[in-house]
């Protein structure tokens, strides 16, 4: 992040003021403190959104008009990377799992996911990868009350996928992609037990996100 002083000429304010907001961010864990002081912006990954005690996040993406097919799914197991890492409460380079999903709406790809966890997690993807039909965000639509595992922390953005995905998922060269990230914890511990990262064509889905005491917002 820039100086405080440059923020605060920024924004018209005083730096006292910029550092008592950015240590509110850090509360919140949207930003991280550098060894020296600095402060950086963290990955969506390990974002952390306060609820009501025992609510849970909801998410769901439905297809806007067509049925919604998984065309491919394999469970590999490789090194976990650094943000993904973080989000699990791991360290950079620790043995993990991962499922992956490709999805189509009608007979065109449209969606790609991807969910994380630690090898101590690794009976949780056996589950998943067995649920017919496959989920796009595995966790989004199960019932709080009958799984020890909720999600805690979801971030929704506009913006360009990665190299490659495009692609795959047939979107235009230069258009944004829908990319959800959701954390699920573990709903006695607290602690991080899977992260999920889905990638869709805005043309092709709708998202609706809510929490077990407010409404949902699509």
């Amino acid at each position: 992040m820039p100086r405080f002083s440059v923020i605060a000429r920024h924004f018209g304010v005083t730096a006292e003021q910029v550092a008592a907001a950015v240590d509110q961010l850090a509360d919140r864990r949207l930003v991280r403190r550098q060894p020296g002081g600095h402060f950086c912006r963290l990955s969506p990954a390990v974002y952390h959104i306060p609820l009501a005690a025992g609510a849970c996040l909801r998410t769901a993406a439905s297809p806007i008009s067509g049925a919604l097919t998984c065309r491919a799914r394999a469970i590999h197991r490789e090194r976990l990377r650094g943000d993904v890492a973080w989000a699990l409460d791991a360290s950079a380079g620790e043995a993990g799992c991962v499922l992956r999903l490709q999805f189509a709406v009608g007979d065109e790809p449209a969606a790609l996911s991807a969910t994380y966890v630690t090898a101590a997690f690794e009976s949780v993807l056996d589950k998943l990868a067995g649920v017919e039909p496959p989920e796009l965000l595995p966790f989004g639509g199960h019932d709080p009350a009958a799984d020890h595992r909720a999600v805690r922390s979801v971030q929704l953005e506009m913006q360009q996928p990665p190299a490659g995905v495009a692609g795959l998922i047939h979107l235009p060269p230069g258009e944004k992609a829908i990319m959800i990230t959701a954390r699920v914890d573990e709903r006695a511990a607290g602690g991080p037990a899977a992260l999920t990262v889905a990638i869709l064509r805005p043309d092709r889905f709708r998202v609706t996100i809510g929490s077990s005491d407010t409404p949902p917002i699509t």
